[in-house]
């Protein structure tokens, strides 16, 4: 009975012990991002994210339209008319410097461009 109770508390230890691990992993993380987008900037919310999935919701704070859109990744958000905003799902599976830009025109030249730093 000693010997039952001993192996039955070790394996609620080992099933604790994996799932604070699993909750620890970056690249299991879910993360919430918010860029703020006008005439002729983006500010994020945070400088970078860990690594898994990442809801971006892109707000119009400006007079013209706008949208987001991250080189490589799939969505990108529709043009918003100012004072909208649109949530976007996208799953960074690896570490790196991820570039984002607005494609209306020439808006990304004019500063609304930047790069996002997945660890």
């Amino acid at each position: 009975m000693k010997e039952f109770r001993l192996l039955a508390v070790l394996a609620v230890l080992v099933l604790a012990c994996a799932v604070a691990a699993a909750g620890r992993s970056a690249s299991g993380a879910t993360t919430r991002l918010t860029v703020t987008g006008g005439e002729y900037y983006f500010k994020l919310s945070k400088a970078n994210v860990p690594r898994g999935t990442v809801y971006v919701t892109l707000v119009n704070a400006g007079t013209e339209s706008h949208d987001l859109k991250f080189v490589g990744k799939k969505p990108m958000t529709s043009v918003l008319r100012p004072g909208a905003r649109q949530r976007i799902k996208l799953v960074f599976s690896k570490r790196g410097r991820y570039a984002f830009l607005c494609t209306v025109g020439e808006h990304a030249l004019k500063g609304m461009n930047g790069t996002l730093v997945v660890r």
